[in-house]
């Protein structure tokens, strides 16, 4: 085996986070941005590899043509894990980044009877207890199909938080679940089609890491969060040597790109706004000809040294690409004009404009309150060595915005080893 875990993330902002699990285990290695074999090669040493893909976002009948050769190409490194990344939040639905359709694939790619699925992930306020599945938002824990935003998302609504019904949905094969009050007593894991985990603390995250690995003495295919990453990673490395002393972030300019609808990326926007940051919302004549958009950016950056653009008036169809066009439009002239860290919010965003960019890997940084990396992008484009911050919509503290322009220094200085 040449990689401890290899993984295809279905959005930008979730593989960021395996990374991020993986390397406080120890494990540490780079996201490739396209599913290119000579570039999945040239890291192939590494003891992590991740395919950052869009499958969450895809129709699930075009889901094939970018996961299946991914988890292959990741598959011949036979790493000890193969996981397929999806949201701790469970986003899917039947027609759109089926992860019953994702769970099928992986399983037949290994000729694997029985298929681990661990959504939990603690320490990012998300809990499945007996099969049932709950988030935390707002100060307040949630069951999923009743959770402010899951419950209303505008794409693949949760109705079901019963992860085993709610899956089934997905798959024609069983899909069962093994309670945390059976880890104790120990014994493996047993049956066909998919076995959804609990997980309600880390040791939890531990006993269900152990469950995953013994399905099979070679490659385990695994579908779940960054909480299965931190769960593999328990067994697999070091625990939490990737734990490092703060560092404080050099004050610099910021710029964020908002195109989440996340009521808390909304409440992240007017904390910053409260705080004096220069923020404008994008119009539709902004998508056609994005250069006074820019000049304002350009001259809040210059002014104030931060600037906020968000896409919450926004509507209409294609508007997930016509919002990635405008934000690269955007990026490139802040690279040109001063290079600011460009904070990107929202993982359908996310993955399109990063894919967009052409940059060919990302690595980690550093990393700002819990669960968000500062990366920066490899490649030949015009985006190499950019730092970006790739937010999903629910993800950080309500200051977040303040914390990444230097306003504090609750940081984890991870850049003395090189990816």
């Amino acid at each position: 085996m040449t990689a401890a875990v290899g993984f295809y993330a279905d959005d930008f902002t979730g593989a960021t986070d395996v990374l991020l699990q993986l390397r406080r285990c120890g494990l540490v290695g780079p996201l490739v941005l396209r599913v290119d074999p000579d570039l999945i090669a040239r890291y192939a040493g590494a003891a992590v590899l991740g395919v950052a893909g869009t499958a969450r976002s895809l129709p699930t009948a075009d889901m094939a043509a970018e996961v299946t050769p991914a988890l292959g190409a990741l598959a011949a490194l036979r790493p000890r894990v193969l996981q397929y990344k999806a949201c701790s939040t469970v986003d899917s639905s039947p027609t759109v980044g089926s992860l019953g359709w994702a769970a099928e694939a992986g399983a037949d790619l290994l000729g694997q009877g029985l298929v681990p699925a661990l959504f939990a992930q603690p320490d990012f306020g998300r809990y499945t207890l007996f099969g049932t599945h709950f988030a935390a938002q707002g100060g307040a824990v949630h069951r999923l199909d009743r959770h402010p935003t899951m419950s209303r998302h505008p794409s693949t609504p949760i109705d079901e938080a019963d992860l085993t019904v709610f899956l089934a949905r997905q798959t024609g094969r069983p899909v069962t679940s093994r309670p945390r009050t059976t880890y104790a007593a120990g014994g493996p894991l047993t049956g066909e089609g998919v076995v959804v985990l609990d997980a309600l603390e880390d040791d939890d995250l531990r006993a269900a890491g152990g469950l995953v690995l013994g399905v099979a003495p070679g490659t385990v295919f695994a579908l779940g969060s960054g909480g299965l990453s931190r769960a593999v990673g328990l067994h697999l490395g070091s625990p939490d040597t990737g734990t490092d002393e703060d560092a404080a972030l050099p004050p610099g300019p910021v710029l964020v790109l908002a195109g989440s609808q996340s009521p808390l990326t909304a409440r992240q926007i007017a904390v910053a706004e409260e705080d004096g940051w220069p923020c404008r919302a994008a119009a539709d004549a902004d998508l056609a000809d994005p250069a006074g958009l820019a000049r304002w950016a350009l001259d809040a950056l210059s002014a104030r040294g931060r600037a906020i653009i968000h896409t919450r008036e926004l509507s209409g169809p294609g508007l997930l690409a016509r919002i990635a066009a405008l934000f690269e439009s955007l990026w490139r002239e802040a690279r040109a004009a001063g290079d600011p860290l460009v904070v990107v919010c929202g993982g359908d965003t996310s993955s399109r404009l990063v894919r967009g960019s052409g940059a060919d890997a990302l690595e980690i940084d550093a990393v700002v309150a819990g669960n968000v990396p500062i990366s920066r992008l490899v490649g030949s484009s015009w985006v190499d060595g950019a730092r970006v911050v790739l937010k999903g919509g629910q993800v950080g503290p309500e200051d977040l915005f303040n914390r990444l322009a230097g306003r504090t220094s609750d940081l984890t200085d991870l850049t003395k080893e090189s990816l």
